[in-house]
């Protein structure tokens, strides 16, 4: 699963690059901007060097970076399952 989310995180930057005048056609189609999609990559990638990670609460973190995948791309996270990402510093310890 880990190789997986780099090769969503690649495919995502690529397929944004590939749609014609991005910048005109985000408006058109309601697509994220290139800054939530850069975004949402990175938090990808974080997910991906997260699976052999030096922190304790690494799955709590990975779940905190997921549901910001999500927010950048406009995917709908139900009330009950968001998560305050203010609190997600709290989860920030070395092994």
């Amino acid at each position: 699963m880990s190789q997986d989310m780099r090769i969503l995180s690649s495919k995502l930057l690529s397929k944004m690059y590939l749609i014609p005048a991005y910048n005109i056609s985000k408006y058109i189609f309601g697509l994220p901007s290139k800054n939530q999609v850069e975004t949402a990559s990175r938090k990808l990638i974080f997910i991906h060097n997260g699976h052999d990670s030096a922190l304790v609460n690494q799955g709590i973190l990975n779940s905190y970076a997921a549901q910001e995948v999500r927010n950048s791309l406009g995917i709908y996270t139900p009330k009950d399952e968001y998560m305050d990402t203010d609190d997600a510093v709290h989860y920030f310890k070395a092994k």
